[in-house]
């Protein structure tokens, strides 16, 4: 060390330990790496969000159309006493146990969310959202009617909630899969976009919605909100 500073005293050029080349290849490889653990650790955080407010969760469902039908359906579906009592009748391992305890879930995370107990909602989404996974299309194929698409809409939206927009964003292009002309799908994706700041993706997804629908409310209340956010308040006012 003594011998550098000398060096530096007297105008003498260090030679440096390790040469630029050496240090630009490592810096290749480690901040790749730490962008992609931090990155890791954004996203494990996110999941671990709290939903926010009641107020602010119900005025984002009440922004959809379908709000009311929602609601109605979950009311149908019985009290959370009685579905948890249809819950614990099922403790088999078969795929169509597990159907049965996804339809369950599924029906008592509508009514957790009627009662406006959304916490509980939430981990009863992604509890059957978790049995689906593991059972694969062995439990898929045996769900009624259109329950893996609502399942799949459900848990989007629990997760766009906690700010786990990668999360939500795989749930909704699943469910659209399933529903490719659910125009309401193309607007909660488009959603996700916005909170991502990709406006430009979430007007595409929108102009797409309202190329299937062009008097599809959602789509236009939505991009109308999008518009007001980039200060365009002429397009906002005519969506």
């Amino acid at each position: 060390m003594q011998e550098n500073r000398d060096k530096l005293r007297m105008g003498i050029p260090l030679t440096p330990p390790v040469s630029q080349n050496k240090i630009e290849e490592l810096m290749g490889h480690i901040l790749p790496e730490e962008i992609e653990k931090c990155l890791a650790k954004i996203n494990a955080e996110q999941k671990k969000r709290p939903l926010p407010s009641k107020h602010t969760i119900l005025q984002l469902l009440q922004s959809f159309s379908g709000y009311s039908a929602w609601m109605a359906q979950a009311a149908k579906s019985g009290s959370v006493s009685s579905l948890t009592g249809d819950l614990d009748k099922f403790q088999g391992d078969t795929a169509d146990a597990k159907a049965e305890k996804v339809g369950i879930l599924l029906a008592r995370g509508r009514r957790y969310a009627y009662d406006q107990t959304f916490e509980k909602a939430s981990a009863d989404f992604e509890a059957a959202m978790s049995i689906v996974e593991d059972g694969g299309n062995d439990v898929v194929q045996r769900l009624e009617g259109d329950s893996h698409a609502r399942l799949l809409e459900w848990v989007g939206m629990s997760r766009h909630l906690r700010y786990d927009l990668d999360g939500a964003l795989r749930c909704y292009e699943a469910c659209a899969d399933l529903e490719p002309t659910n125009t309401e799908l193309l607007v909660k994706r488009a959603g996700v976009k916005m909170d991502a700041g990709k406006h430009d993706d979430a007007l595409q997804l929108f102009e797409s919605a309202l190329g299937m629908d062009p008097d599809a409310v959602d789509a236009l209340l939505h991009r109308a909100n999008l518009n007001m956010l980039l200060a365009k308040p002429a397009e906002a006012k005519a969506d």
